[in-house]
């Protein structure tokens, strides 16, 4: 994993340290006064404790962890290594070896990461000291501390009893493989959380028919499988039914105007690493309240639909439910996703489907950022490497939605979807996408600039998702010699 690697920095340690106690091969000239007494010794190496380890934050808006550690008499430097356990089985290399002259270093931090770190004293052939026998061993993790959800609890209930008040990010986990129900709404209300499973062995959440996530404030969905066969509710995620008079924008600083009387979730909201089976709905949606989000990401995850035209208008990602009248000069209808990320998806409908949107607004003129963010303020949807089947065969892609955004859209196969250019209308970045249509349905032309057209591609639509297999048991790798679609095809 060289692309995870490659942040890898010697710091000093302090300038007296360095004066007094020399970690170079060759140690002090010999008209320096200071040099290690240390002698013909073996050496051991340097004791790490947590707080020597901390968070850095890079100028690019990625983190680093920083290591530190006391400086050994008589060594010429320390040999790191750092890998990452989320299997402790397989431990993933992203520095190996490393020589450092110095006593800190540091690798790139990744979200929900358990890594291992190594630092070990390297001897001095000009004192005659050797290497340590051992390296210095330190865990660290990025996972936000969490309430662990015992299995087989009912997921609403057990939130609504241990919800903590708001403050800093937390988290609830489920046990990995374990099984449990969502009967009812699991409102997290103002707190910003988690709410995830294992990354190496996804617990499995069944979805009753009232059952659903509210919230209104950031959240991160996350390493859960989901059965929503028996779900009968407008989305997996529901934005709050009353919101918050906190988060208007106004409230929060924002000068659109009267349209700033709308509200806003301003962290991000995430599902991610997810597989979703037969649902019958969108993956989020909103409600009776004008609700807005700064940051949206659906990535990584694999989305069976069981959803056709019986079900009416449920769109996938679902904004248009903001109808409720408020005194603030008329305004109302402005919900957007400023920042919207799709990216490493595959979503296919087991249905034809001629009556729902995959992304809706309320109003295509009212959710422009401009009338709540204030001027000047714009808004980017990025799509890369999605497989989207029959989503939707016969209705536009987007409605509602306003021409000032700005798409980026490449390596996406769009296979029995409908005028993609009724969503994609404002600035456009487009890069080897790929069109398939069938039944006699053929390419809109307003999509014939959106990619290229490739008729021959085949692909199963009566496959069942199978949780306890790899990719759930699927596969859509394209049959032609097409890259687009989703990256786990490939490997």
């Amino acid at each position: 994993m060289n692309s995870k690697m490659q942040r890898i920095s010697s710091i000093s340690c302090a300038a007296l340290a360095i004066m007094l106690l020399s970690c170079a091969d060759d140690g002090f000239d010999d008209s320096e006064k200071f040099e290690s007494t240390v002698r013909n010794a073996q050496l051991v190496s340097p004791t790490i404790q947590p707080s020597d380890l901390s968070v850095v934050n890079n100028p690019d808006g990625t983190e680093s962890v920083r290591v530190q550690w006391p400086v050994v008499e008589g060594a010429s430097g320390y040999l790191a290594n750092v890998a990452i356990v989320d299997n402790p089985e397989t431990p993933d290399y992203i520095v190996k070896d490393q020589m450092i002259d110095g006593c800190s270093m540091t690798f790139d931090r990744q979200e929900d990461t358990k890594y291992k770190i190594y630092i070990k004293a390297i001897g001095n052939k000009k004192f005659n000291n050797t290497d340590a026998p051992e390296a210095s061993v330190i865990d660290y993790s990025s996972y936000v501390t969490a309430i662990e959800i015992p299995e087989n609890e009912e997921i609403a209930e057990f939130v609504k009893k241990n919800l903590p008040a708001p403050g800093t990010e937390t988290a609830f986990a489920l046990k990995a493989g374990g099984t449990y129900r969502l009967n009812d709404a699991a409102d997290f209300n103002l707190v910003q959380c988690q709410l995830r499973g294992d990354k190496n062995n996804h617990p499995t959440v069944i979805v009753g028919e009232k059952g659903c996530i509210k919230i209104q404030n950031g959240f991160k969905l996350r390493y859960i499988n989901f059965d929503c066969k028996d779900m009968n509710n407008v989305g997996l995620i529901r934005l709050a039914d009353v919101a918050d008079p906190t988060l208007r924008f106004d409230a929060l600083g924002y000068n659109g105007g009267n349209a700033a009387k709308a509200f806003l979730i301003k962290n991000p909201v995430m599902i991610q690493h997810c597989w979703i089976k037969d649902l019958k709905a969108g993956v989020i949606a909103g409600s009776n309240e004008d609700w807005s989000l700064a940051d949206f990401r659906l990535e990584d995850c694999i989305i069976q639909l069981h959803l056709d035209k019986s079900f009416g208008d449920k769109s996938l990602l679902n904004l248009q439910y903001c109808t409720a009248e408020q005194s603030i000069g008329g305004w109302k209808l402005c919900a957007h996703f400023k920042d919207l990320s799709v990216k490493n998806n595959t979503i296919f409908n087991t249905q034809v489907n001629d009556k729902t949107y995959f992304i809706r607004y309320a109003n295509g003129s009212n959710s422009d950022p401009s009338k709540t963010w204030g001027p000047g303020h714009t808004s980017t949807h990025k799509w890369f490497n999605n497989t989207l089947i029959r989503t939707f065969t016969g209705k536009d892609f987007g409605n509602n939605i306003q021409r000032g955004v700005t798409h980026i859209m490449e390596n996406n196969i769009f296979y029995d979807t409908y005028r993609i250019n009724k969503y994609a209308r404002g600035t456009k970045q487009i890069k080897d996408n790929v069109f398939c249509y069938k039944d006699g349905r053929k390419i809109d032309g307003g999509d014939s600039s959106f990619g290229s057209v490739d008729d021959g591609l085949n692909f199963d639509f009566s496959q069942t998702m199978d949780f306890s297999k790899p990719n759930a048991g699927l596969n859509f790798k394209p049959n032609t010699s097409t890259n687009a679609g989703d990256t786990r095809w490939f490997k």
